[in-house]
């Protein structure tokens, strides 16, 4: 169990931190399968500042990375390819608060990197109760 109670579970290789993360990984395969979504990847780590070099008396610091549960092309109404960062959320903590106010100021350097610079970017947080 994690420090939040929840089960770890493991499949195709992946672990998850809960069993909400795991059921909706089985949900985006089978959308992911029958063609409403694609280039599902999972457990993706996401730069969100850069390590800074020791400097002088100044110590190295090292890089804040956030790590996405899910990230895959999606589809709008219009049928225009959208690129969704998820996350499975139980409890938000300060700490996630603050990766996901710092993914948000991100925006214009994901949109190059995770998008390819293809497609705009959705982040979408989805509750643990909802899956």
């Amino acid at each position: 169990m994690t420090k939040y109670n929840a089960r770890k579970v493991t499949e195709d290789g992946y672990t998850f931190d809960s069993q909400a993360e795991h059921r909706r990984y089985c949900t985006l395969k089978i959308m992911r399968d029958v063609g409403l979504i694609r280039d599902l990847r999972v457990h993706v780590p996401i730069e969100l500042a850069a390590a800074v070099k020791k400097t002088g008396t100044t110590p190295r610091i090292s890089s804040i990375v956030y790590e996405a549960d899910f990230v895959y092309v999606d589809f709008e109404d219009d049928g225009k390819p959208v690129c969704v960062i998820e996350d499975v959320k139980g409890a938000r903590t300060p700490v996630f608060n603050l990766k996901l106010n710092l993914l948000y100021r991100s925006m214009p350097m994901l949109l190059m990197g995770l998008a390819g610079g293809q497609y705009p970017i959705r982040i979408d947080i989805i509750d643990a109760n909802d899956v």
